[in-house]
């Protein structure tokens, strides 16, 4: 257990020195300019924010339709997951 335990913190570690090189290229690569980056930054979250939305309407979509199917409305459950 402990040898597991000391090679996920290994592939920890090893993951977030790559998360800190693809950090500073990017702030390298654009200067001086923090406000750039965190532009960037910003319409990638709500790229993937917008990803994930679509995902979670998709699901409740099909959801909604084999209840349409089977004749019956929709339970509150199938609504808000």
């Amino acid at each position: 257990m402990a040898a597991k335990v000391e090679l996920l913190q290994n592939q920890l570690m090893l993951a977030n020195d790559r998360c800190n090189a693809l950090h500073k290229k990017a702030t390298s690569a654009a200067g001086n300019d923090a406000e750039h980056y965190a532009d960037s930054l910003r319409r990638r979250c709500e790229e993937l924010e917008k990803q994930l939305s679509d995902a979670t309407a998709a699901k409740v979509f099909k959801k909604s339709e084999k209840s349409d199917k089977a004749s019956t409305p929709p339970t509150s459950d199938e609504v808000t997951s």
